[in-house]
């Protein structure tokens, strides 16, 4: 997506080439330093929240459905010795 229509779909703001990139953080760390600080702990906290109420619950479903998958110390050590076996019957 170009840079322009990036920024009309979306809630970001501002697009900057690579270069001016870290002036332009710095313009807005300023701007944001310079607002009202309790109104931005309070918009901050509100992102974190929203994020925690959409992503908490994934996040656990992720963990209880990848915990089948998860290779033990044993189960490395098997998988390199496998591999390593295979790769030397194809070198001899």
């Amino acid at each position: 997506m170009l840079a322009a229509a990036t920024l009309r779909a979306s809630p970001i703001t501002g697009v900057v080439p690579h270069a001016p990139l870290l002036a332009g953080v710095r313009q807005v760390a300023a701007s944001i330093v310079g607002n009202n600080q309790n109104a931005v702990r309070a918009l901050l906290a509100s992102y974190h929240r929203i994020d925690e109420s959409q992503n908490t619950g994934r996040l656990c479903l992720e963990t209880t459905a990848t915990k089948p998958f998860r290779a033990s110390g044993e189960d490395i050590a098997a998988n390199r010795e496998a591999v390593l076996r295979r790769g030397c019957s194809q070198v001899h």
